[in-house]
């Protein structure tokens, strides 16, 4: 990276070994003790789970979740919300394809997400955020009405909303999986003229890669190898996220995040403290 080339991160992080990884990939330093804050580039907050463990004196550029001073000093432009929905690689291909007007006008997205039981832990509140941010992201316009309903009691949510361009929103979401499955994640954009969608269409070229259909025919597109070796897709968006701060092309507002909570708090009010 040009620009970050220090990040303090918490001692007690729980993807503590994933970040240092991730950091040396990156060609940056991790650095944990408090002596050491005035040295970093970037404090990355997202691995503390309460705001009055946060470390005093905080500095022009961090990296924050969405519930985690979302007001007062920390709306700065330099001081950026954890979203890292936004750099999914489906989210991205599916942004450039409305862009492009390629399958006509959005009408709807739907997401159907899935984890293995106990995934979303603490931050099952902060995930919901995530979809919620992912949808108005690729609509492009605010979400005016949500509703939601409890699906399971160890973490299940459906939810419908309709955003102010009358994009509808339809998400579900679950830790139902056992342990042994890998997460289902798959997300449709319905176009006036077509679908966008990273779900399987069974019988049809089900490999690495994505497939491309229309009047003229069928193509199968291989994706393009990043060099890193990481684990888990979403996992890896820590990467992206930290690659486009360094770049300074993040688009993030923490007003719009502070309306995504107090929209999430209306609609869910039993809801576990957001993070």
């Amino acid at each position: 990276m040009k620009r970050i080339k220090t990040v303090w991160l918490p001692e007690t992080d729980p993807r503590r070994e994933f970040k240092l990884n991730a950091l040396e990939w990156l060609g940056a330093t991790a650095v944990f003790a408090t002596e050491q804050l005035a040295q970093a580039d970037l404090w990355d907050l997202t691995g503390l789970s309460a705001i009055e463990n946060f470390p005093k004196g905080m500095p022009d550029e961090l990296l924050h979740r969405p519930g985690q001073l979302v007001a007062g000093e920390v709306a700065t432009e330099n001081r950026a919300i954890y979203w890292p929905l936004r750099y999914w690689g489906v989210v991205e291909k599916i942004r450039g394809l409305l862009k492009q007007n390629a399958g006509g006008e959005l009408t709807s997205l739907r997401l159907f997400w899935s984890e293995p039981t106990g995934a979303a832990g603490e931050y099952l509140a902060a995930r919901l955020l995530d979809f919620l941010d992912l949808a108005e992201f690729l609509a492009a316009s605010p979400l005016k009405t949500l509703q939601a309903e409890a699906t399971s009691p160890t973490g299940g949510y459906y939810l419908l909303g309709m955003h102010e361009n009358e994009v509808a929103l339809e998400v579900e979401f679950n830790c139902l999986l056992p342990t042994t499955l890998e997460p289902m994640r798959f997300l449709k954009a319905n176009c006036t003229r077509g679908i966008f969608t990273n779900q399987p269409v069974v019988g049809h070229h089900n490999v690495e890669g994505s497939l491309w259909a229309d009047a003229s025919g069928v193509r199968h597109l291989l994706c393009e190898g990043l060099g890193w070796s990481g684990t888990d897709e979403i996992e890896n968006l820590y990467l992206r996220q930290l690659q486009a701060l360094d770049e300074e092309k993040l688009e993030t507002s923490p007003a719009a995040a502070r309306r995504l909570i107090d929209l999430l708090k209306q609609t869910l009010p039993n809801l576990e403290a957001i993070r």
